[in-house]
């Protein structure tokens, strides 16, 4: 309850700061991002042991080591103060054979079984930054978000099936640098790391971006990410998600209205 009401301050601030400020600007971006995954999906029955193999299945024995995600972001600008929301969607299908004995969610899959799985580890952010002027080519921006954590874990040998679906929240506190290489050129390196504690979805995320001003509003984006989610909860024998996507290579193009 502390840090619902520590956030509720928070916003608050936010929008009584941006009613007083400066002219509305609007910004939009999007991006597609490869990357590795390792991991695993620890989902038992009912939260008891022995009805679920301890840190299993990994992605790996699912056949799944690499994919590709989309992320879109839109954000409002008063001044020195942004409000945003992203939407960042991860999934992956896949066709194949279960090298090990597997039991998960009480179902027992052998050795050989052919499989079929899906898997949703969407999460979405709304978030706060405010931004202070260094230079006229360095700023940073210090703020928090909030996260919704959106899991699908599905797993079917034809005759046996695991289906799991949950959502989870969660806290951040984050920020940015930004400088001006040229009056085209920006380099942006940011971070938001997890404050709560467990129980929640832990999203931790790191980018460094590159941006290349082709008109006074349009820009293209190259970056390099971390991102790892890692939730469990309080239950005896926990759900487990732990997905690690290192290093993500992204593409993007992003508009913001002018000054």
């Amino acid at each position: 309850m502390n840090k619902l009401v520590l956030l509720s301050l928070i916003f608050s601030l936010v929008f009584t700061q941006v009613a007083f400020a400066d002219s509305l600007q609007f910004d939009f971006s999007g991006a597609v991002a490869t990357s590795d995954i390792e991991g695993q999906l620890q989902t038992p029955a009912g939260g008891q042991p022995n009805r679920s193999d301890l840190a299993r299945p990994t992605f790996a024995e699912l056949g799944i080591d690499h994919l590709t995600s989309f992320a879109l972001e839109v954000g409002v600008r008063k001044g020195k103060h942004r409000i945003f929301l992203a939407a960042h969607a991860i999934r992956k299908s896949e066709h194949t054979v279960l090298p090990m004995d597997l039991l998960s969610q009480w179902q027992q899959f052998s050795t050989g079984d052919v499989v079929d799985t899906n898997i949703q580890l969407d999460w979405h952010q709304l978030g706060y930054l405010r931004r202070f002027q260094v230079s006229d080519r360095l700023t940073y921006d210090l703020g928090a978000d909030v996260t919704l954590f959106a899991f699908h874990y599905q797993l079917t040998n034809g005759t046996l099936q695991v289906d799991r679906r949950y959502d989870k929240g969660g806290y951040r506190l984050g920020g940015a640098i930004n400088y001006s290489l040229t009056p085209q050129l920006t380099l942006n390196a940011s971070a938001f790391v997890p404050f709560q504690n467990g129980g929640a979805a832990e999203i931790t995320t790191i980018d460094i971006t590159g941006s290349y001003k082709i008109s006074d509003s349009l820009s293209t984006t190259l970056g390099v990410s971390f991102h790892d989610i890692d939730f469990k909860d309080g239950q005896t024998f926990p759900n487990h998600i732990v997905a690690r996507m290192e290093p993500r290579f992204s593409i993007g193009v992003s508009y913001h209205s002018n000054e």
